[in-house]
């Protein structure tokens, strides 16, 4: 089975290459990646009447899969389907694609900016006995600075948490609050669960 697939394949290329030369290869589509299986279906929409073409003048008793494809390839509902999923989702391959960069590209960004974060690698390496070079590591950090690391959180979720809960504490209208009931409201506010 697998020499007749590998045959199969061989000859579909030869095929290709003589009947269409200027279309490229079909897209490999990802499972887990919906933007790969748009653009899949929009290249076989573009190029329907050529793999047709291909498809049908294989010989139908060389094995099954040929016949299942020419047998689907046949069907008009599976060129509908392509030619419904090409206009209306057709350009969303593109967005998604688009969308993923910009957002890779504002994170590096991000990330360029914060030296302090480009430390923490290098010190998470120390700290599990990896080797890890010392081109982002301040010299101003001691051993024992290094130790305490172990417990500093990256995220910095729980300190915007306690910012919101101040901010909504000390809105304009509260103005003739005492110190003393600023901090009692306070601990009410952070110790509040949402049972």
């Amino acid at each position: 089975m697998m020499k007749a697939g590998r045959g199969l394949k061989i000859l579909y290329s030869k095929m290709k290459h003589e009947m269409a030369p200027n279309i490229p290869l079909p897209p490999q589509p990802v499972l887990t990646r919906c933007g790969t299986w748009l653009k899949a279906a929009t290249y076989f929409c573009e190029h329907f009447e050529i793999l047709k073409t291909i498809i049908m003048g294989l010989n139908k008793d060389d094995s099954t899969s040929v016949e299942k494809a020419q047998d689907l390839i046949s069907d008009d509902n599976v060129k509908h389907s392509l030619i419904y999923i090409d206009a209306n989702f057709g350009t969303l391959a593109y967005s998604i694609t688009k969308i993923g960069n910009e957002i890779k590209n504002k994170f590096k960004a991000v990330l360029a900016k914060n030296t302090g974060f480009q430390t923490m690698p290098t010190i998470s390496k120390i700290l599990i006995d990896e080797k890890a070079s010392n081109e982002c590591f301040p010299d101003d950090f001691s051993a024992d600075d290094l130790v305490h690391f172990r417990f500093d959180p990256i995220t910095s979720v729980d300190m915007e948490r306690s910012f919101f809960k101040y901010k909504n504490l000390l809105t304009d209208n509260r103005r003739l609050f005492t110190f003393d009931n600023i901090k009692h409201a306070l601990i009410v506010q952070c110790n509040d669960f949402d049972f």
